[in-house]
């Protein structure tokens, strides 16, 4: 039995076609190899090593988010303290208190005696803030909206001439049917003198 030559010629070539393909398999899977794991000519760190940092960052984020949450819960259980012990901070400041006791104040009183020198205190700080707050809410910048202002005026200017061409388009509208109206009256009258 006699091998066709064309097959003969056609075996090399694919011969030639499965190295390639097998050079090229072996250059990706190293080009993997030294991405994940690393390599000899591998630049900065591998996937692998990316990943442990980030795992590492993950978990140091989340512990220091429980160390705040931790300090919050410790600040508020001592204000709470604090406020059983009826003390009044201004600041960092102990205005009112077991400590304060025994400072008189301005009626020869001691602090924690004197209520209207705690009710001062509390509604000067609370008077601030109020005024603080109406001084920023009515300020200029806060009343100005030259963005918005530019835009619904734009606005306006469009839906002006929107409706300049439709007023224009209606008069048109009505002109054709007057004079169409009149042609086809004209039309019947000659059709009748017919």
């Amino acid at each position: 039995m006699k091998i066709p030559p064309i097959l003969v010629m056609i075996l090399p070539i694919l011969i030639a076609l499965t190295a390639i393909f097998t050079g090229l398999l072996i250059y990706e899977r190293n080009q993997i190899v030294a991405l994940t794991e690393g390599g000899d000519g591998a630049s900065g760190k591998t996937v692998v090593a990316l990943k442990d940092e980030v795992d590492k960052l993950r978990n140091q984020i989340h512990a220091n988010e429980e160390a705040i949450a931790l300090r919050k819960r410790e600040i508020l259980r001592a204000d709470l303290e604090l406020a059983k012990a009826h003390y009044l901070m201004v600041g960092d400041k102990i205005v009112a208190g077991i400590a304060t006791a025994d400072q008189p104040q301005n009626d020869d009183k001691p602090l924690s005696e004197s209520q209207w020198v705690v009710a001062r205190t509390l509604m000067t700080s609370v008077l601030k803030d109020t005024e603080a707050l109406q001084a920023e809410h009515e300020s200029p910048v806060r009343q100005k909206f030259d963005k918005l202002d530019a835009v619904v005026a734009a606005r306006q200017d469009e839906l002006q001439a929107v409706l300049k061409r439709i007023t224009e388009q209606d008069s048109s509208y009505r002109e054709d049917q007057d004079r169409l109206n009149t042609q086809v009256e004209n039309l019947g009258k000659d059709k009748e003198a017919a």
